[in-house]
């Protein structure tokens, strides 16, 4: 028979023995954190959106920069269309027009440039909105533009300017004869220079006989120094 004898009584305890709350604690700030700093390296390798300028040199392979527009919640409802330079000539979204223009003059002065295209990833980006600002503001500064609306698909140009659609590209294209009914000038810019041309409503009218691209030369008269055109987005 073997007697057993306790040196150390039992107490009671005073805490629990667990959980340990302190140290979970720790251990998860320090699990979060990886976890987090983890997920925003992966966001920011796979991300490939365009937010900032030196974004848009790196996916652009360097090409120069010729302006920037600043956003305008004012200028975000739809439907709505706005001229800076008429609206408010001395906003920084009027300058940032006037800067856009300063740099289409002096990029290429050995050979000026005359034609230009805008155009956007996706629809609802700004192109139809840069192309009337930029045609204005080159027409205040003593140009002669041409305005020509062609996107078939969505056409705004003519809402900017307060004229209608009835007549306009598409209209030279089936009907040669309309030349004089196409190019129209805006009441809501007395004395522009800029004469914009709209997409027009096609009809099958003398469809057959329609000009082709050589025919239709004329609708850029040569007095006129710049010809800018709205297309349609890459997508949609």
């Amino acid at each position: 028979m073997v007697a057993s004898k306790s040196s150390d009584p039992a107490r009671t305890p005073t805490s629990a023995y667990a959980p340990v709350t302190s140290r979970n604690v720790l251990v998860a700030l320090l699990v979060g954190l990886v976890v987090g700093i983890g997920i925003v390296v992966l966001r920011e390798q796979f991300d490939d959106a365009i937010k900032s300028t030196e974004d848009l040199a790196q996916a652009s392979n360097g090409l120069p920069m010729l302006g920037v527009v600043p956003a305008d919640k004012n200028w975000q409802t739809v439907g709505e269309t706005h001229l800076a330079s008429v609206e408010a000539p001395t906003s920084a979204m009027a300058e940032s027009f006037r800067t856009l223009r300063t740099s289409l003059q002096f990029a290429r002065i050995d050979d000026p440039a005359r034609i230009l295209q805008v155009t956007s990833a996706k629809a609802g980006e700004g192109k139809s909105t840069t192309s009337a600002n930029l045609g204005v503001t080159l027409s205040r500064a003593g140009q002669k533009v041409l305005l020509i609306d062609l996107d078939l698909r969505r056409p705004r140009q003519h809402l900017f300017f307060g004229l209608p659609n009835s007549t306009g590209f598409t209209t030279l294209l089936l009907d040669p004869d309309s030349r004089a009914d196409t190019i129209a000038v805006s009441e809501r810019i007395p004395g522009s220079a800029c004469s914009p041309l709209a997409q027009g409503r096609a009809t099958r009218r003398n469809s057959s006989t329609a000009p082709g691209p050589v025919r239709s030369l004329w609708i850029w008269p040569t007095t006129t120094t710049w010809c800018c055109w709205t297309a349609r987005p890459f997508w949609g």
